[in-house]
C-alpha cells in the first residue's frame, strides 16, 4: 500500500489549560480572505481549508475584521463540524463606550457567520491599553 505525504503527517494537538478544548499545534489562519492579497474563488478557499484539515490542521483562525473570512469559514464548518474555529474580537475605536452587551452581540454575530452555537476560543484584541476598561469588557 502506498501512503501519501498527507497520510504520513500527524499534527499534534494540545489541550488548552484545564479546558476540554484540544487544538492542533499548527493553526491555519485566513487573514488573506480579507481581500488584501487579491482575488480568490470562495470554493478554492474552502478546498484549502479541507486540505489543511485532512492534513491534520484542524484548528482555523480568523477575525471579525477579516472581511468575509468568518462567512467562508462558516461554509466549511457546516460541512466539517469537528473543525475548530477560532476568531478574534477586535476593538479599535470607541474603547470607552464598548460594554458587555456589545461584546455579546458581536460574539453572537461571529457565531452566526461561523455556523456554530458557541465559539471554542476567542482572541481579544484591544488597541489601546491606556484605556483600562479591557478587563471589564472582556
Amino acid at each position: 500500500t502506498t501512503t501519501t505525504a498527507v497520510e504520513r503527517l500527524a499534527v499534534p494537538t494540545i489541550q488548552l489549560g484545564n479546558s476540554p478544548l484540544k487544538v492542533s499545534r499548527t493553526i491555519q489562519g485566513y487573514w488573506q480572505l480579507a481581500g488584501g492579497h487579491g482575488k480568490y474563488k470562495i470554493d478554492d478557499a474552502i478546498q484549502n481549508m479541507e486540505s489543511h484539515y485532512k492534513a491534520g490542521i484542524t484548528t482555523l483562525d480568523t477575525a471579525d475584521i477579516y472581511g468575509p473570512s468568518e462567512q467562508i469559514m462558516g461554509k466549511f464548518i457546516e460541512k466539517t463540524p469537528s473543525a475548530i474555529p477560532c476568531t478574534k474580537f477586535c476593538c479599535f475605536r470607541y474603547l470607552d463606550e464598548i460594554d458587555r452587551d456589545e461584546v455579546r452581540a458581536r460574539i453572537k454575530k461571529a457565531c452566526e457567520r461561523l455556523k456554530v452555537d458557541k465559539l471554542p476560543l476567542v482572541q481579544f484584541f484591544w488597541s489601546n491599553y491606556d484605556i483600562k476598561r479591557y478587563v471589564d469588557v472582556a
